[in-house]
């Protein structure tokens, strides 16, 4: 049984990303690419979480991370696919920060050798809030806005994917 080495840190619920009121995801069509387990994540920063993956009946994730061996929080995350960008299959994920009241949103990619990483949108990056003003987005102090428009979310979302740029310090 392939596991991957889950690159999907916990740290979804970060200020500064793609967000909305509404889920802008399709939950009618999640994707479900990974097992259920324990693994170690590494975010783009290098930082690595130990997290248990849980998939639900209803398409969704449970993600817990612990921290020192204490369960610091689970997570609901939805997983859309988008597509292939090379060897990578590509999903945009979905999480609700109840700190922001918001939807948050960015990408994760599983290479053929079972490798996920994970991409945080950040729109305190420059190219990040460019992308997203660009297909529609609002920038904002904290973040960047999307309103009841799924397709410049996902426009966003596959724009910030195709950015080798934006891959970089994970590869």
């Amino acid at each position: 049984m392939l596991r991957a080495a889950l690159l999907f840190a916990c740290s979804l619920l970060l200020a500064g990303c793609y967000e909305s009121q509404d889920l802008l995801l399709n939950a009618d069509a999640p994707s479900q690419p990974l097992r259920a387990g324990d693994y170690k994540i590494t975010n783009e920063e290098g930082e690595v979480s130990a997290v248990h993956v849980t998939p639900r009946s209803d398409g969704w994730y449970d993600i817990s991370e612990t921290e020192d061996g204490e369960d610091s929080g689970t997570h609901r995350v939805l997983l859309n696919a988008l597509d292939k960008d090379g060897a990578r299959a590509l999903y945009a994920y979905a999480a609700y920060d109840s700190d922001e009241a918001a939807y948050i949103y960015g990408l994760i990619a599983i290479d053929a050798q079972g490798q996920v990483t994970k991409k945080d949108s950040d729109c305190h990056r420059d190219a990040d809030a460019k992308i997203a003003v660009e297909k529609g987005g609002t920038k904002l102090v904290d973040s960047c806005q999307f309103y009841r428009n799924d397709k410049a979310l996902l426009a966003a979302l596959t724009a910030l994917a195709q950015n080798p740029k934006h891959w970089d310090r994970i590869d």
